[in-house]
């Protein structure tokens, strides 16, 4: 079928119709810049996202000189970004434009903040050492009274160890001061039970790691776990821990329609529930 363009145009702007409209301002001056490019990175406020209105568009009114590359550019449904290249000591009038909430599919998508960054490969004996001195943090909140039973980590370890499974673990990077930290948001069990047995806690077919022959200790040794790390970008809290919304909404999406339990999906929902 085909549609008549100026019908279909005017039907998307009566669809995502302006609710809202106000300027703001950006002093460039005291931006500081990295490999010559500036970036402001802006929330809108609750009241904003209490009145259930989402970004729309965000417009430069300030004529900028073009070598400048001055760029908006909307990031969700809460959140933009103003970037430039090279030196500025100007002030920036910008034109926010809001539309209502319901309009929007993804208002509510706060784990769109967290984007797939980067890898990570470690090695057994690394898994032991960020464990131990708590770069990989296993005992996030939300996922508490979630355990293996002994039959199912052994099942898990001697497959693991024939190299019949990959571990593939999604882990949420961020700082804690001067602490870089890697939060397992998917594959807590499968670490936890590779720390266990490596550290002598648990045994596979009755043996500890510690009384395995040479050869098998070299074999899993040189097993290699890699991660895919996971940042949250933007937003006044970009690259320190995301909030707890954010993080329990990450992982029931991660676990929808897997093994675990539903009691466990319900604590961690628990957690923001008001």
């Amino acid at each position: 079928m085909l549609y008549n363009i100026t019908t279909i145009k005017k039907w998307e702007i009566n669809k995502m119709e302006i609710a809202k409209q106000y300027h703001t301002k950006i002093n460039t001056a005291g931006v500081a810049s990295a490999y010559n490019i500036s970036t402001v990175t802006r929330t809108l406020s609750q009241a904003v996202k209490d009145a259930n209105l989402a970004l729309h568009s965000v417009e430069v009114l300030t004529e900028i000189p073009t070598d400048n590359k001055l760029k908006a550019e909307v990031l969700d449904a809460h959140t933009y970004r103003v970037t430039w290249q090279g030196k500025l000591d100007i002030e920036v009038i910008l034109l926010v434009k809001l539309v209502n909430g319901a309009q929007v599919l993804t208002i509510d998508d706060d784990f769109s903040n967290i984007e797939l960054t980067n890898s990570i490969t470690i090695e057994p004996q690394g898994l032991i050492r960020m464990v131990e001195n708590g770069e990989l943090y296993l005992e996030a909140e939300y996922q508490r009274g979630f355990v293996w039973s002994h039959e199912h980590k052994e099942e898990f370890l001697l497959d693991w160890i024939k190299g019949g499974v990959i571990i593939t673990p999604y882990l949420v990077s961020y700082y804690n001061g001067d602490n870089h930290i890697y939060e397992v948001l998917d594959g807590k069990q499968r670490l936890q039970t590779v720390y266990e047995f490596l550290t002598n806690k648990i045994a596979v077919k009755g043996l500890l790691f510690e009384e395995l022959l040479d050869y098998d200790k070299r074999k899993i040794l040189n097993r290699r776990i890699v991660g895919l790390t996971m940042t949250q970008k933007y937003g006044d809290n970009a690259y320190e821990r995301p909030d707890m919304k954010t993080l329990v909404n990450a992982f029931v999406n991660f676990n929808k329609g897997i093994t675990v339990d539903e009691e466990v999906i319900a604590k961690a929902k628990e957690l923001i529930e008001e």
